[in-house]
C-alpha cells in the first residue's frame, strides 16, 4: 500500500509542477522519452514497412532517428551516434529517392495505430 501511496504522490507532484519554468526541460525529456518506447515497442514493423516505402513509417523513423539523436545528445550519449548517423543518412536518401518532403514535425503518435 505503501508503493502505491508513494507513487500517486509522485505522480501528481510531477503532474502539477509540469508546466514550472524549472520543470520544463525535465517534463519536456520525460515526454520525448516516453514517446520513443512507443515507436520502439512497433520498430520491427516500422522498419519492415518502411522497407516497402510506406510512407507512414518513414515519417515514423524520421521523428525516430531525429528525437533519438536529440535525446542521446542531451544525455551525452555519443557512443552510438554513428550508427543512428548512418541509419538517418540512408532514410534521407531513400526520401530523396523517392521525391517526398518528410520531415519529423509530421510526426504523431496516432500513425503508430497502423502498426
Amino acid at each position: 500500500m505503501a508503493v502505491v501511496v508513494s507513487v500517486a504522490a509522485i505522480l501528481s507532484v510531477l503532474m502539477l509542477n509540469r508546466h514550472r519554468p524549472f520543470f520544463v526541460e525535465i517534463y519536456y525529456v520525460w515526454q520525448l522519452k516516453m514517446e520513443l518506447n512507443f515507436i520502439n515497442a512497433k520498430l520491427r514493423h516500422i522498419e519492415t514497412s518502411a522497407s516497402n516505402d510506406d510512407q507512414t513509417a518513414l515519417t515514423v523513423l524520421c521523428y525516430y532517428y531525429q528525437a533519438s539523436r536529440q535525446l542521446w545528445t542531451l544525455d551525452d550519449n555519443l557512443i552510438s551516434i554513428d550508427t543512428l548517423d548512418i541509419k538517418q543518412n540512408k532514410l534521407i536518401k531513400r526520401l530523396s529517392l523517392l521525391n517526398l518532403d518528410i520531415s519529423a514535425t509530421d510526426y504523431q503518435r496516432n500513425l503508430l495505430k497502423q502498426f
